[in-house]
């Protein structure tokens, strides 16, 4: 008897892997709203097809895969949709083509390349299709002009894309009617033939739409009990579909279902507890199923098998980095089939750790084999092209022609893809009118695209007129056709050299940001303050507690009588306690503090008796047995002190935000302790103020959404315009010589967003945008004039924004993360970086234990010079000799700016140029690869065999002479015989 073993699925040890943060796709501003049946994002050869906006915005994007990364601009929007998006598809034969339906029943279809070169002057083709949100868009799989849609109802309707625009917009076909609910999700067979669709209430109704009565020919028959969404796909060609949902205990499950038999599943597989429906997506290649629960951390794919009366076999599961809102499969001419890629998920959703704006994650799916040097044919056989010549017209008539089948092997592909003029396929008919008799269009060479990886052929499309917007055109009548039944497309000559030369895109190399490479760093314990008094938690989270000056550390402390911890920086280590404590007692509860910046012993704190306190610290610090009184004091008129802002250039001026009454508020202008002038007196919420540079203008911000700027000199405003989508509170500050104008704040819901300004135009809004992450924390801003550095943080979180302001917009660096949450930073001056180390920012990380001595680095080749391409002549720590009084006359003083190089210290760009450094040949030529040595000692191994096996055939031979000795020889006597 035969023993007949199991055979092992070639595909059992696949393993998926997400893609490193780097190629994710984020900050695009993702919409997570769409139809419940819907999967969020498709995929074509060249590009993912999302839907942008917040809240309700209907924009389709498409997003080059090979062009990951953060923002938006290689995003390519098309024409806003009329109503909502609720789902969308792309045509298998045509990705031009792109269809979507809104929530109000409308149904419209965009033209767009694979270049980026989508014209959004020109319209879509729009026709109303039900009266109803549309529930699903789905393209036939065989016929090109096919197109369903399904809506919140019971209905679903054929459309032939080529007549949309020309006759009345009137199906081709329609469901007939039924009150048994709402269809929420369907899809076709693998070879177009049936159209299955599920209602809210799990009841499986299959359709032949060429069938006479275009009745159901199933019946209704319950897919899982949950009484909730449902899900469902065909395998394929196979008589076989699967269907997801939720069980009555809210249990996931999956289920694969005869469609020959429709009354019970051939087989049930129970999944996670989840509240989202599981959405699955079958590779009919591999026969995999890949599920991603909505809402769900978590991907699992099954396979199908037959050998076990089809059951499902699970090969494996990961956990996402983002929370699932949608899933689809790349097409398999876009894997790495070298690298043993078999499948490619896409996931929308929101990521599990830092920024919470909607991403996009692709999933590897690989086959892990010794060597990736060659094609293996067995795992990726032929899939299907996207040739096909059957039209609406035909499939209506009964034909059933197969879509051809193409070779994934890059080698096959290779000769197929060379540059041609056209290729034999024919082009879909326009979405316009046509007319009755439509004009030759000669054929022009085709100009070369980007090429794509592993990508198969797609239909050129031929040169057409510029009369309006068309999604195609009709081939002309020199274009040769494609012969029926083959693969390989008939090309016209290919272009000529020249025109490929002229034609050629060149490489334009663009300048990233200049420190892109920026590093914080922690200091050595030694340099910290531990054991500090316990931070006082009970100001609001946009109130900054920690600051510093030259020669002090200063935060309120928690208990009663205002207490406030003072610190000498140049004192760390552990903090005494008792008597010794570095505190001392203001006498009120502090509600705001500030270092004088031309006084580093002079510190200012407001209370809640709206009282404003200057105190004079001592130079060897304070104890908690130190008794200080305010060297001066003054009374702020109003209700509550919001912000202190000092100038900047003109000692003892500064500025007071003050709440007079219930979102009423003013900015008061002293000098010293005395009121000099009351400005921006507003019925509205003030949030934050900056000074500008130049000392002459004030940017505030405020509740009710606007951005005004003001001369702080003659209270005249010079600028309103909008600012964030949010209520909540915003910051400003100016960046270097006033060019710009910074706000961050929060966009709709929490999203917290980077606004940069023109400040002469500030009705125009922002000149850009930045999405920083999703989080209810107020970031706090902190800018460097001298590197165009900006750096956010924010109470609770335990790292820092680092951005660079380059060209227009902030460009995002790498973040600072610390090991305890903080609850605040202090900056420092630029003269006080250790330039030496080229460290161009100094701060300090207030924690509830300790306060933390930190660092922003540049990494340099050649640190023993000053590099004085990073470290500018930078602003003084002395006031100009302009009085206060003068200031308010108009008048300016230049301020005076320190050279940062420290002595002895030889400038960059004075230094002498770098002597290129010499490899010596003799350590290359000694360098032998690995697989050269072991054939050099197998090559030394078989000529030393070769030489052993020589002499034991010469011995063999002088033995067997010496055995044959002559008839003297035997009468010989030996010389042994001779002792005996």
């Amino acid at each position: 008897m035969v023993r007949q073993f199991p055979a092992f699925n070639k595909y059992r040890n696949a393993t998926g892997t997400p893609a490193k943060r780097e190629v994710w796709f984020q900050e695009l501003q993702l919409s997570t709203t769409f139809s419940e049946a819907s999967n969020g994002i498709k995929a074509t050869l060249s590009h993912y097809v999302v839907k942008r906006g917040d809240g309700g915005s209907s924009r389709l994007s498409l997003l080059p895969l090979d062009q990951p990364g953060r923002g938006i601009d290689h995003c390519l929007d098309l024409p806003g949709h009329a109503g909502t998006l609720t789902d969308w598809d792309v045509s298998p034969f045509y990705p031009q083509i792109i269809g979507a339906g809104s929530d109000s029943g409308v149904i419209q279809l965009w033209s767009a390349n694979n270049a980026n070169k989508f014209d959004p002057s020109q319209s879509p083709t729009t026709f109303q299709a039900h009266a109803q949100p549309v529930q699903r868009v789905l393209f036939h799989p065989v016929c090109r002009q096919l197109m369903a849609t399904m809506v919140a109802g019971s209905e679903i309707k054929l459309w032939d894309t080529q007549s949309v625009g020309r006759d009345a917009s009137e199906p081709v076909w329609q469901s007939p009617s039924s009150d048994a609910g709402i269809y929420t999700d369907g899809c076709w067979h693998g070879d177009g033939s049936l159209l299955l669709a599920i209602h809210k209430h799990t009841t499986l109704h299959l359709f032949d739409p060429r069938a006479a009565g275009s009745s159901d020919i199933s019946g209704q028959t319950t897919a899982q009990g949950g009484g909730k969404l449902s899900r469902v796909i065909w395998v394929g060609e196979k008589p076989m579909f699967v269907t997801t949902g939720l069980s009555k205990m809210r249990m996931g499950e999956m289920a694969i279902w005869d469609a020959r038999n429709m009354q019970t599943p051939i087989h049930i597989m129970a999944l996670d507890a989840a509240s989202g429906v599981p959405m699955p997506h079958y590779d009919p290649d591999t026969g995999i199923v890949y599920v991603v629960t909505r809402g769900g951390t978590k991907a699992r794919w099954f396979h199908i098998d037959e050998a076990k009366r089809d059951t499902f076999i699970e090969f494996g599961s990961l956990i996402l980095p983002a929370q699932s809102n949608g899933a689809t499969l790349v097409p398999k001419s876009s894997l790495n089939v070298m690298h043993c890629e078999i499948a490619r998920l896409a996931v929308l959703g929101k990521p599990t750790t830092g920024a919470a704006s909607p991403v996009v994650v692709p999933l590897s799916f690989q086959v892990p084999r010794r060597s990736y040097l060659d094609f293996y044919p067995e795992l990726f056989p032929d899939t299907k092209g996207d040739k096909c010549s059957v039209t609406a017209e035909d499939w209506f008539q009964g034909m059933d022609e197969p879509v051809a089948r193409v070779s994934l092997d890059p080698a096959r592909k290779a000769s197929r893809s060379k540059p041609a003029a056209t290729l034999g396929t024919k082009a879909p008919a326009s979405l316009s009118p046509k007319p009755t008799e439509p004009p030759a269009v000669p054929v022009s060479p085709l100009k070369p695209s980007t090429p794509k990886p592993n990508a198969s052929l797609v239909p050129a499309k031929p040169s057409q007129p510029e009369s309006g917007p068309q999604v195609s055109q009709q081939p002309s009548t020199s274009t040769p056709k494609s012969t029926t039944g083959t693969n390989e497309p008939v090309v016209t000559n290919p272009p000529s050299a020249a025109l490929a030369q002229a034609s050629k895109p060149k490489l334009v190399l663009k300048a990233g940001p200049r420190f892109k490479y920026l590093e914080g760093k922690t200091y050595h314990p030694s340099q910290h303050f531990e054991h500090i008094p316990p931070v006082s938690l009970s100001l609001p989270a946009e109130i900054q507690l920690l600051h510093a000056s030259a020669t002090f550390l200063a935060y309120p402390v928690q208990g009663p009588g205002g207490q406030i911890a003072v610190m000498r920086r140049d004192h760390p280590g552990r903090c005494p306690t008792d008597d010794n404590a570095p505190l001392f007692a203001t006498q009120a509860a502090v509600t705001l503090l500030q270092f004088d910046p031309f006084d580093s012993n002079c510190l200012l704190t407001a209370h809640t008796d709206r009282e404003v306190r200057f105190w004079q610290l001592p130079a060897e610090g304070v104890a908690k047995t130190t008794t200080l009184t305010p060297v001066d004091q003054v009374v702020i008129p109003g209700d509550k002190l919001i912000q202190l802002a000092f100038q900047g250039q003109v000692q003892h001026l500064w500025a007071v935000v003050v709440s007079v009454a219930f979102n009423e508020s003013e900015v008061l202008l002293m000098n010293r302790a005395t009121v000099v002038k009351s400005m921006a007196h507003l019925k509205e919420a003030i949030h934050h103020v900056a000074w500008s540079h130049d000392g002459t203008k004030l940017a505030v911000a405020t509740k009710q959404k606007k951005l005004r700027i003001y001369n702080a000199q003659t209270d005249q405003v010079l600028q309103v315009g909008p600012s964030h989508e949010s209520a909540r509170v915003s910051k400003t500050f100016w960046t270097h010589d006033d060019q710009y104008l910074g706000s961050v704040g929060f966009g709709l819901g929490s999203q917290r967003e980077l606004l940069l300004y023109d400040p002469q135009n500030l009705a125009s809004g922002p000149v850009s945008r930045k999405i920083i992450d999703t989080s209810p924390s107020v970031l706090t801003p902190y800018y460097d004039p001298d590197c165009d550095l900006l750096y956010l943080q924010d109470r609770g979180s335990s790292h820092i924004h680092c951005y660079e302001l380059h060209e227009k917009a902030f460009a995002e660096l790498p973040h600072f993360e610390g090991g305890k949450p903080q609850q605040s930073v202090a900056f420092l001056s630029k003269p006080f970086s250790n330039v030496a180390k080229v460290e161009v920012q100094r701060a300090y990380r207030l924690t509830l234990d300790a306060v933390e001595s930190i660092g922003f680095f540049v990494p340099r080749k050649r640190v023993e010079y000053f590099q004085d391409d990073v470290f500018p002549a930078t602003r003084g720590l002395h006031p100009t000799k302009l009085g206060v009084d003068d200031w308010f006359k108009g008048q300016s003083a230049t301020p005076d700016y320190l050279n940062l190089c420290p002595k002895g210290m030889i400038k960059l760009s004075d230094a002498p140029p770098e002597k290129p450094k010499k490899v010596a040949h003799t350590v290359q030529e000694q360098m032998v690869s690995e697989e050269t040595t072991r054939q050099n000692f197998l090559e030394t191994m078989f000529s030393k065999a070769r030489i052993v096996a020589q002499g034991s055939s010469s011995d063999t031979e002088d033995t067997h002479h010496q055995k044959q000795p002559s008839a003297d020889e035997e009468h010989e006597v030996s010389e042994s015989e001779w002792d005996a």
